[in-house]
């Protein structure tokens, strides 16, 4: 029998803009169509571009914008 353990990822970045120490995880995270990673930082509202997602998080962004774009 195989065990699947729940993939929580999380990250702790500063913000580019005002130097907010932030910790982010996956439900913060954004795409935009050409498939680049972003969150907006909670204290000055910057956008903030993220590396080093791991590839099931970017596989499931990517899911849910090929969902919304055939919505519209």
């Amino acid at each position: 029998m195989k065990v699947m353990l729940p993939r929580h990822w999380e990250s702790n970045l500063t913000c580019c803009s005002c130097r907010s120490y932030l910790r982010i995880d996956a439900g913060d995270l954004r795409m935009t169509s050409e498939h680049k990673m972003h969150f907006r930082c909670e204290v000055c509202d910057t956008k903030n571009d993220v590396q080093d997602v791991p590839e099931y998080v970017s596989r499931k962004l990517q899911k849910l914008l090929e969902e919304k774009s055939t919505l519209t």
